[in-house]
């Protein structure tokens, strides 16, 4: 079985990198580099493969076997719309902010219906009427939302010591918002 999910954002600062990272160390998979930045590899909390989009690309990611998780670029550009050709899962995370909403409103645009994909209201306190509004605006998309991410300076520290969330502070609210995602897509791999 082969499995791809990707993280993708047509803008920095959401959250993909974190999400990818502990998400992957979560589910004990591979993690697929492609964002030029090279944030995933430099946090080296699991195990990590730098792999750019440059031509082949998409035949050598068809010829992996297993579950991958993606960590794409936060641009527009050839490699955000490869790495949606190959993924089965697309997650993008969306911070409460207007051009946040803009940019992921154009990523579904350019997504269509070729992929799943689930909305992550990322760097967000649910406990505040912004935490609400992101929800309530990322519903509008008509797009699954899954359980927030939240702003946490555990994910910094974690970053820092090269060490996954899980491994780095295990009864965080950090680790308990990444496990409720992780959870969610055990489920979506078993159907």
């Amino acid at each position: 079985m082969k499995k791809i999910i990707s993280v993708i954002s047509l803008k920095g600062g959401t959250g993909k990198t974190t999400i990818a990272v502990n998400v992957a160390s979560s589910l004990k998979v591979e993690l697929l580099d492609c964002d030029p930045q090279g944030s995933a590899r430099e946090w080296n909390a699991c195990s990590v493969r730098n792999m750019p989009v440059v031509p082949g690309w998409e035949q050598r990611v068809s010829k992996l076997e297993g579950v991958f998780i993606i960590d794409g670029p936060p641009t527009l550009g050839i490699a955000a719309t490869s790495i949606i050709k190959v993924s089965d899962l697309i997650l993008i995370p969306c911070t409460p902010s207007g051009l946040d909403i803009a940019s992921t409103g154009q990523l579904l645009n350019l997504i269509g219906d070729k992929s799943e994909v689930w909305l992550i209201p990322s760097k967000v306190d649910m406990r505040t009427s912004v935490g609400k509004q992101i929800v309530e605006a990322l519903e509008e998309f008509n797009i699954p939302v899954t359980e927030s991410i939240g702003q946490r300076s555990a994910h910094i520290s974690a970053f820092s010591e090269s060490r996954s969330i899980s491994e780095y502070a295990t009864r965080s609210k950090a680790n308990t918002d990444i496990l409720h995602l992780v959870k969610r897509i055990k489920s979506w791999l078993k159907k």
